[in-house]
């Protein structure tokens, strides 16, 4: 299970730590296109247009194919 987390940035510069080798804030769109997997892509894609419904998604990994998705 997987759970995505939606933040917003109140100040100051984001920094890396021993997780994470670069970070940045990005427009949605510039988000969206640097990111190239497939389940990244679509859950990122969640998160930038969530409204308030949680979206439960089972799916195959190789090759990439949802098999079931329902919003609750």
């Amino acid at each position: 299970m997987l759970f995505g987390f939606l933040g917003y940035k109140v100040s100051g510069e984001p920094k890396t730590s021993n997780e994470s080798l670069d970070v940045g804030w990005f427009d949605p769109e510039e988000a969206l296109r640097l990111c190239t997997h497939p389940v990244a892509k679509d859950r990122l894609a969640d998160m930038l247009n969530f409204d308030g419904n949680i979206i439960y998604r089972s799916y195959k990994s190789r090759p990439y194919e949802i098999e079931f998705e329902q919003e609750i």
